[in-house]
């Protein structure tokens, strides 16, 4: 995990838009809101 002021690492995930990659956004302001699984314990 990335310490504030630390690149995040390039990763990429499947949405219901299709495949995205962080490296897509580059040079963009982005901001990312994790969320657990319905099937998850927190």
């Amino acid at each position: 995990m990335p310490r504030l002021g630390e690149k995040a690492p390039d990763f990429e995930a499947v949405t219901t838009q299709g495949k995205l990659k962080l490296s897509d956004f580059r040079g963009s302001w982005l901001m990312l809101f994790p969320r657990s699984s319905s099937r998850s314990r927190l």
